[in-house]
């Protein structure tokens, strides 16, 4: 009887210190990390609310275009991923109005990735530091829609946070 007993207060004791030994994982549920582009006017300095349809698109590494964010309207600000492997992003602007008129703007956002480690158990996330950021009008003309003035970046480090990292200045031809 004794030697049930001890084999019992052993097991228990076990028990206890094997289940305050183990650790809650605090894996983030969203680790998509993503670069926040926010839009404003070009001459008032303002947020704008884009009338026009908006698609971004960019060109893999086989030459394949892949189609990132497809006819958005009436955005002021989305996001996008960023490529873990290059040291440049290369985005198509794609803007295109009501009267089938359209302007395609390239922005070339030149960035660092940085790998981030929460914890041992958890995959590890691809983190950024943005360098610098540069925009081309391919069609400016008096017909052409809403086109990119300028871009700068506002907050270099892209995170889980989704916080403004670049700013686009839009140019209203009409």
């Amino acid at each position: 009887m004794f030697n049930r007993l001890t084999f019992l207060v052993k097991v228990a004791v076990t028990s206890l210190v094997l289940l305050c030994a183990c650790t809650s994982i605090d894996c983030p549920l969203d680790n998509v990390v993503e670069c926040t582009y926010a839009l404003y006017d070009s001459k008032s300095k303002a947020p704008m609310q884009l009338a026009d349809t908006l698609t971004v698109s960019t060109v893999k590494a086989d030459g394949a275009d892949t189609i990132l964010l497809n006819r958005l309207v009436g955005c002021r600000d989305f996001a996008l991923p960023m490529r873990h492997v290059s040291g440049a992003d290369t985005l198509l602007f794609r803007l295109s109005n009501t009267w089938q008129q359209h302007a395609v703007d390239t922005v070339i956002i030149a960035q660092e990735a940085v790998p981030y480690y929460e914890d041992l158990d958890c995959p590890a996330s691809i983190f950024h530091t943005l360098i610098s950021a540069k925009a081309i009008s391919h069609q400016p003309s008096a017909t052409s829609p809403v086109t990119i003035d300028s871009i700068i970046i506002t907050r270099p480090q892209v995170t889980y946070d989704n916080i403004e990292n670049i700013r686009i200045y839009m140019h209203a031809s009409y």
